[in-house]
């Protein structure tokens, strides 16, 4: 049965990521390499499933961040259809996906010793984190490769515009808010599913 599902959420995922090529191709061709390796990230996760201990909820987060961040091809970015900036709700969902699968992963190895968890449960929200700068260093080399433009490398709006004023400085550092959030509801998602589960 969970194969199954896992199949099936894998499929949805490949599926809407085609969808995604086919739309972006012709209008916001900058998008397109960001979706191919999205595909690619997709089936590395698949082939690591069982030796990260993933269960569905982590499997299919990770898919829907990815997808979120693919969604700025219709132009989310520049004008969000939610109260919260679109740059926003994709740092918080692009690290909330991780922290729940490195949550999961370090899980296993939860003792009887509070100590130790507390430095497990660091490790996920320190590493989450860490991913979560790659991504800046990921958008600030894009700055000097692109310049202006869509996509993962491209500077758009959603990388100057915030509620604070229009700065790169400012957006980055809203952004590590926002990955920070997003790592706290991993770790809070991650403690309801594992009790939930047990």
């Amino acid at each position: 049965m969970k194969l199954n599902a896992k199949i099936l959420i894998t499929v949805l995922g490949l599926l809407a990521f085609l969808f995604f090529i086919i739309y972006e191709a012709p209008r916001v061709p900058e998008y397109v390499p960001d979706t191919i390796f999205f595909i690619i990230l997709t089936l590395v996760l698949l082939s690591l499933y069982k030796k990260l201990d993933l269960d569905l909820w982590c499997y299919a987060s990770f898919i829907i961040a990815l997808l979120l961040h693919n969604a700025g091809a219709f132009g989310l970015y520049n004008i969000s259809p939610l109260p919260l900036q679109w740059d926003h709700i994709t740092h918080i969902t692009g690290i909330f996906a991780p922290t729940l699968i490195l949550f999961r992963f370090s899980g296993k190895f939860f003792s009887a010793n509070k100590f130790s968890n507390a430095y497990i449960i660091l490790f996920a929200l320190f590493a989450a984190l860490g991913i979560g700068v790659m991504v800046e260093f990921y958008e600030f080399a894009g700055y000097y490769i692109v310049g202006e433009g869509a996509g993962g490398l491209g500077q758009g709006e959603g990388d100057i515009i915030t509620e604070l004023g229009n700065s790169l400085w400012l957006n980055t550092m809203l952004d590590m808010v926002f990955n920070t959030v997003g790592a706290i509801f991993g770790l809070i998602a991650g403690f309801f599913l594992k009790y939930h589960q047990q």
